[in-house]
């Protein structure tokens, strides 16, 4: 009975850990797209529009970083954890890269039952 309990134990331990670590990258997603889209959106512009590839690059970065992770993570636990937080890093960047792509095109872009009006919200 004791072991099944200290074994209980563990285990709670052990996955309170992993959703701290899982709840830390988020954060870190979350605070890198509040500064891409708020505090730094001139910046992000010039760099996506110089980087190889453009907008489709990113997207392209972040799927080579998964697989090489998934493939090096279980030899080096280290690389794992600081691949964790580039990956972190990226996300962030491309959610909200992509997000306030998708917005911009929901109001600057025709919809077909409206001919060639825009979809801008009007001011009056």
């Amino acid at each position: 009975m004791n072991n099944q309990n200290t074994m209980a134990a563990g285990i709670n331990r052990f996955y309170a850990k992993v959703y701290a670590f899982l709840g830390g990258g988020l954060a870190l997603s979350a605070i890198v797209s509040y500064l891409t889209l708020q505090v730094f959106p001139y910046q992000i512009a010039s760099f996506i529009n110089n980087f190889p590839l453009g907008f489709m690059g990113l997207w392209i970065v972040e799927l080579i970083l998964v697989m090489v992770l998934g493939v090096k993570a279980q030899k080096n636990p280290s690389l794992a954890i600081g691949g964790f937080v580039a990956y972190s890093l990226l996300n962030g960047l491309t959610l909200a890269v992509t997000l306030s792509y998708y917005d911009c095109l929901l109001y600057t872009s025709p919809s077909p039952r409206d001919g060639l009006l825009s979809r801008m919200p009007s001011s009056a």
